[in-house]
């Protein structure tokens, strides 16, 4: 793993944590497959009560992140919606 990429884990878990604790959030959309995040989508859940929804793609999500989410939207789907429409053609 790239340190950088390390680095950009810990913001978003630093940013995440500052939002929920100044209750300026009543929901986080977390767009990572990343297993790292586990422990941060817990404690927003149990201690600050913020539901965590994760968007991935299938082939890079982690499972465990996927069964702590709150829920879970297949970003493969999404993003293919976005290219077909973007091409002119309708949307599935």
């Amino acid at each position: 793993m790239d340190k950088r990429d390390g680095d950009m884990d810990i913001y978003i878990a630093t940013d995440a944590f500052k939002l929920a604790y100044k209750r300026l959030v009543d929901r986080i959309l977390l767009v990572s497959g990343d297993q790292h995040f586990v422990p941060l989508i817990k404690l927003l859940s149990n201690d600050f009560e913020i539901p965590t929804d994760v968007m991935a793609f299938e082939h890079n999500l982690a499972p465990e992140l996927k069964k702590t989410a709150s829920s879970f939207i297949p970003l493969t789907h999404k993003f293919t919606k976005v290219r077909k429409e973007a091409a002119g053609s309708p949307a599935a």
